[in-house]
């Protein structure tokens, strides 16, 4: 309950208290108290519960099949919950990589209505539910490929496929420069948290002379969120996350005999994989060790770093897996950088994933000769209660919890440092 005090302009008043008390003098002076209250423009308000910010994020999302299907209908489900249970779904993020395999870039008017449908179309109920002012998304690296040999191999730069994305009615759509969207932490809470949408992708496939406007714009934005008192909490929204245990993170060789996924190097030096040399020098640069992945990196953590407006998490997709991880050892000269990454690319696709090591790592790898390794598929929910923030995992199958390496449910604090786990 919030109490707006009357100014110190009003005379003091007070009410006389008789000695003996009746059940009619009780009634009375309530009355006289209330008349008060509402003479010096008090609030009075019986306490209710408020209601949190109930926010999901889901990257990797544009694969028409099962996976898409059963996690739109999970999706679905938990907002409708929410609705019966008063703890509606506040916010859908969209972390990129929304239609594969390379956006609504090279298509007929009926492709681009086809790829639309059956990508997006199993969230539509959803999107409808919440309007776009509350479903926001972000391009991928796939937005941005012109072509797809084979529906594998990316070809070429071109962006005409986000104008029709961003022309869709039924969210919002933020690419080349971030934006803020910002939303009280709770039903009338003056403390309020900035997501911040960072179009990850642009940086990483033009060249680095380019992106001095984008960085610049990121700190302007980074500045204006730090000049609002009412923002408690800062949440980095991109595509591509920093750090990952996925298979962009090297983390995709299947160890029988240890019942686990290994590291194989994605990159030249490491001299692991020459077919990753190739993919490297004529394709692209996703994979977190590549010197344009590592130079996004540096480049994000040194802007957040040189305005030091606290940012407590960061959410991404890119990898195909279900990741939470905890560095506080991360950036330790940036006490402004996020500690915390939580990585939900399991939209539509799942591929291999390191198992958990708690207190840094925690996934939920299948690992099984059948599934070798690959990641549970799912999204992530975010919840803000009070002082902390709440994450879960919410598998596609029957939109059961997941344990990430014996934990349900993380909670973070507004230092973003994780606190005790469940």
């Amino acid at each position: 309950m919030h109490i707006q005090r009357a100014g110190a302009a009003y005379p003091r008043q007070f009410i006389p208290i008789p000695t003996q008390m009746t059940f009619r003098h009780i009634i009375l002076h309530a009355a006289l108290l209330l008349q008060i209250c509402t003479t010096l423009g008090v609030a009075v308000a019986v306490a209710q519960p408020s209601t949190p910010l109930t926010v999901i994020a889901i990257g990797d999302a544009g694969e028409p099949d099962g996976e898409l299907e059963g996690n739109a209908r999970q999706m679905l489900e938990l907002a409708r919950r929410g609705q019966r249970d008063n703890a509606p779904v506040g916010l859908l993020l969209f972390v990129g990589d929304n239609i594969y395999p390379h956006g609504l870039n090279g298509m007929t008017a009926e492709q681009r209505a086809y790829a639309v449908e059956s990508t997006l179309g199993p969230h539509r109920e959803l999107m409808t539910m919440l309007t776009p002012q509350n479903v926001h998304s972000i391009p991928g690296n796939h937005e941005y490929y012109c072509t797809a040999l084979e529906g594998v191999i990316p070809w070429g730069t071109c962006d005409q496929g986000n104008d029709y994305e961003e022309a869709l009615d039924f969210w919002t759509y933020h690419r080349r420069y971030p934006a803020i969207v910002r939303r009280a932490t709770s039903d009338g809470a003056a403390d309020s948290v900035d997501f911040i949408l960072f179009d990850s992708s642009l940086l990483i496939i033009q060249e680095r002379d380019r992106w001095r406007p984008v960085l610049d714009s990121l700190e302007k934005i980074l500045r204006i969120s730090g000049a609002s008192r009412d923002v408690s909490w800062r949440i980095l929204v991109t595509h591509h996350s920093p750090y990952s245990v996925g298979a962009h993170g090297g983390y995709r060789l299947w160890l029988a005999d240890e019942k686990r996924v290994g590291y194989l190097g994605n990159c030249i030096e490491e001299e692991q994989d020459p077919l990753k040399y190739v993919e490297q020098m004529i394709a692209t640069q996703q994979d977190n060790c590549t010197p344009q992945y590592r130079a996004y990196t540096d480049s994000l953590m040194a802007t957040i770093n040189r305005v030091g407006t606290k940012v407590q998490m960061l959410i991404a997709g890119h990898d195909h897996s279900l990741q939470l991880l905890n560095l506080p050892d991360s950036n330790s000269t940036c006490e402004s950088c996020p500690k915390i990454f939580v990585i939900t690319g399991a939209g539509s696709k799942r591929a291999t994933v390191r198992s958990s090591r708690p207190p840094e790592i925690f996934t939920h790898p299948f690992n099984t000769p059948d599934q070798r390794g690959k990641s549970a598929a799912g999204f992530a929910v975010c919840r803000f209660i009070g002082e902390r923030l709440e994450v879960s995992f919410i598998e596609s199958e029957r939109g059961d919890t997941l344990s990430m390496g014996g934990v349900t449910n993380f909670r973070i604090d507004r230092e973003g440092r994780l606190l005790g786990t469940e």
